[in-house]
């Protein structure tokens, strides 16, 4: 999935101090992983675009 917003889940709607991105830019959800109020599922692997839109490179 892309990032395209917040990303707070049911739980997090009690305070806003909870709700704020919770993942970066995009993320690969096992959705095998059923969710539940805290987390869409497994996330798989995840990270950040550079300013081109192209997955910036990791820090070792």
């Amino acid at each position: 999935m892309i990032n395209s917003g917040l990303t707070f889940r049911e739980a997090h709607d009690r305070t806003n101090s909870l709700q704020n991105p919770k993942l970066p830019d995009w993320a690969v959800i096992d959705i095998t992983t059923p969710p539940d109020a805290e987390r869409a599922g497994n996330v798989v692997d995840a990270g950040f675009f550079d300013a081109s839109w192209k997955v910036a490179p990791r820090n070792p």
